[in-house]
């Protein structure tokens, strides 16, 4: 059992109590045990001769479709999740869900069976105890396995008819911690109960002894019955002439006397209304209940109709009513009565107003209901709570902190470390020497009981690394931070997850390396030295062909320079050709700076135009074009005499052929307008505009 999960279940545990001790709204009862209106395992009841009933979503159907027949003890159980019957039990005898006969022989009881329960074996969905008591007081029990016969079930062949005690009656409730039950008995002969642990290791056979009550009877035979309340928190006994009532212990199984309700008639027997509010019980041929909600209950007490059996047994039902047996001419019958409203004041009592089978004559009715346990409550209350195991700190050799929380009484405690150590005390420091899995055991000691709860803890271990002290990076650098190797994962102070950081700005960076939850952290404070400026301008010009040169000049005050393509290590350099050049300079910290300019060529513009040209096709000044040189932009436009534009050229590449439209122009003079920019000797940008004329000979 995991004490993680009991914590959202504390609210409606609290609220369930409160609910099942003085609510009377029947909705919000329903409402606490939602967990029970689940529970199908009582839907299917079966006694008498062939009779039945059935409740599937709390509705009665009338079943006379079994071939099963008891007088005393019937008891039978479904399926708690799909509510399909598995097995019946008169306590001697056992038949499958298709009421066949699986044992005939005396697999539980060699007399008559008084009364059986039937419960899940805990921590196993598969097997079931079924408990018997014999009209002689034997109390014996089987288990029940549901895979055995091609799923059909039989007794378990290694656990058949072992007796327990000399009983006269008996009822189970929930153990509080875990899976498992009580089994709550009261001795036959004696003022004295016996209480069974009954957990997924099976019965403990050395029972709690509890020496309160009344002496039960002097007879053999078993008149009475014995019910708890939906919380198991109080039980109800009655014995051949009397009832009690007995606050129940559910931690260490003892009971202790809480009210007498007083002597009644003889062989009277018991139900709970279904929030518990009322006692009803039968007492002769009366039919009573007693307000539990009252500081006397006993002063309460209410006759609310009568039984034409003097020995009538009541039951309550999934339905939410309660059933009484009846008789016709001193014999059973298959008559019923009915009682409604079973939590309110304003009960309703309806005499022998159902007939389980009219074709069954007297003799052949009810004389005995299936009895379930009627402890309802989840393995927890608000009161008593599964501890819960808590710690801080996940790494090795570093103590860690436990505890265990949780509203729980214990005689002592005992921790086990999964190492080899053991604790004492509820609260304790502990290191562990070497990371791994260990499993925590809590164990609490109470009433000669013991309980446990467990928890697995993962230990890391811590990682050996640095990142050095804070530093400060040149421009442009980067530094590479290693996390440690064989970490489960990485966490990285930007978000990254990798075990390498490339650091490219200035900040804080840390790192958590883990090894399952235990991390090991280091942090570094990087910060970037501001930029060196190195400015080598952007207007370099030379002209080649006047052996014109420029200076480049990359500042003073640096370790080194290196230029590029010359290779120069000088502060500047003389270039007498155009193209790009590039310096790296370093200073006393090392820290690097660079600049890159172009060189142009710049030379002024020159040109020469001739005036006149041959188009004959001779070879010989047959095209008409400007010859000029460090020109940056042109244009040529050629007119005829009369203002007509007979070429256009923006080309120098390209001139005048002497043909207009594919048509050879005629000879003459022609006019010229020459558009140019470039640079003049002072180094000066400029346009320029030439008109002229060139004459066209052929």
């Amino acid at each position: 059992m995991k004490a993680k999960q009991l914590i959202p279940k504390i609210f409606v545990i609290n609220v369930m109590r409160l609910l099942l001790k003085y609510f009377l709204l029947l909705p919000f009862f329903f409402t606490c045990f939602s967990i029970f209106a689940q529970d199908k395992s009582w839907d299917n009841w079966y006694f008498g001769r062939q009779l039945g009933m059935s409740f599937d979503g709390g509705n009665r159907t009338i079943e006379t479709d079994s071939e099963f027949s008891t007088i005393y003890g019937p008891a039978s159980f479904s399926d708690p999740q799909t509510g399909q019957l598995l097995f019946i039990t008169d306590g001697r005898r056992l038949f499958d869900r298709n009421f066949t006969l699986i044992n005939a022989n005396s697999f539980l009881q060699s007399n008559l069976s008084m009364q059986s329960m039937i419960v899940p074996v805990p921590a196993d969905a598969d097997k079931f105890y079924i408990i018997t008591v014999s009209n002689q007081g034997e109390l014996s029990y089987a288990i029940f396995d549901r895979t055995l016969r091609n799923e059909l079930g039989d007794i378990s062949q290694t656990m058949q008819n072992i007796q327990l005690n000399s009983a006269h009656h008996f009822t189970l409730v929930k153990r509080l911690y875990g899976d498992g039950y009580w089994l709550i008995t009261h001795i036959k002969n004696e003022a004295k109960f016996q209480v069974y642990s009954i957990t997924k290791n099976g019965i403990n056979l050395n029972p709690v002894v509890s020496e309160v009550g009344k002496l039960s009877s002097t007879t053999n035979w078993i008149y009475g019955a014995m019910v708890s309340t939906k919380t198991g928190e109080e039980i109800a006994y009655a014995g051949y002439n009397f009832i009690q009532v007995f606050n129940f212990d559910k931690e260490c199984g003892t009971l202790s006397l809480k009210h007498d309700i007083t002597s009644f008639g003889n062989r009277p027997y018991l139900a709970y209304s279904w929030n518990d509010r009322y006692l009803y019980f039968t007492s002769g041929g009366a039919i009573n209940r007693a307000d539990m909600a009252a500081s006397k209950p006993e002063l309460t007490v209410e006759t609310i109709g009568n039984s034409d059996h003097s020995n009538s047994r009541i039951a309550l039902a999934p339905d939410g009513l309660i059933y009484c047996t009846e008789a016709e001419s001193s014999s059973v019958t298959s008559l019923v009565s009915v009682i409604h409203d079973v939590d309110s004041p304003q009960y309703r009592f309806e005499k022998k107003s159902l007939n389980l089978n009219p074709h069954l004559s007297p003799g052949s009715g009810v004389e005995n209901w299936p009895i379930y346990m009627m402890d309802w409550s989840p393995k927890e209350t608000s009161v008593h709570q599964i501890p819960e195991i808590n710690f801080e700190g996940v790494c090795a050799n570093e103590q860690i902190s436990f505890d265990v929380t949780g509203n729980f009484r214990s005689d002592s405690v005992k921790w086990e470390l999964g190492d080899g150590t053991f604790k004492f005390e509820k609260q304790f420091k502990h290191s562990y020497a070497k990371a791994g899995t260990y499993q925590v055991l809590f164990n609490w000691y109470l009433c000669g009981f013991q309980y446990s709860v467990d928890r697995e803890i993962v230990i890391g271990k811590k990682f050996n690394f640095s990142f050095g002290a804070d530093t400060v990076l040149c421009p442009k650098a980067s530094l590479t931070l290693k996390g440690p190797a064989g970490a489960s994962r990485y966490e990285w102070s930007n978000g990254s997850t990798d075990s390498i950081l490339e650091v490219t700005s200035g900040g804080k960076y840390w790192l958590k390396a883990y090894s399952d939850e235990c991390f090991t952290s280091d942090s570094i404070q990087v910060n970037y030295r501001s930029p060196i400026l190195v400015e080598l301008g952007e207007d370099h010009f030379v002209c080649e062909e006047s052996e014109d040169f420029e200076i480049l000049d990359a500042g003073k005050g640096f370790e080194a320079y290196k230029w590029t393509p010359t290779g120069d290590t000088t502060q500047w350099i003389i270039v007498e050709k155009a193209g790009s050049h590039y310096v790296v300079v370093s200073d006393f910290r090392g820290c690097t700076g660079s600049d890159e300019t172009e060189v142009e060529s710049l030379c002024p513009v020159s040109f020469s135009i001739p005036n006149a040209f041959s188009p004959n096709g001779d070879g010989i000044n047959d095209i008409f074009k400007p010859i000029m040189e460090n020109v940056v932009d042109y244009e040529i436009s050629i007119f005829n005499r009369w203002g007509e534009k007979v070429f256009y050229s923006e080309s120098l590449e390209r001139g005048w052929d002497g043909f207009v439209q594919g048509v050879k122009a005629n000879s003459g003079v022609y006019f010229y307008v020459l558009n140019y920019s470039g640079f003049t000797d002072e180094g000066a940008y400029q346009n320029f505009n030439v008109n002229g004329q060139v004459n066209l000979f052929k």
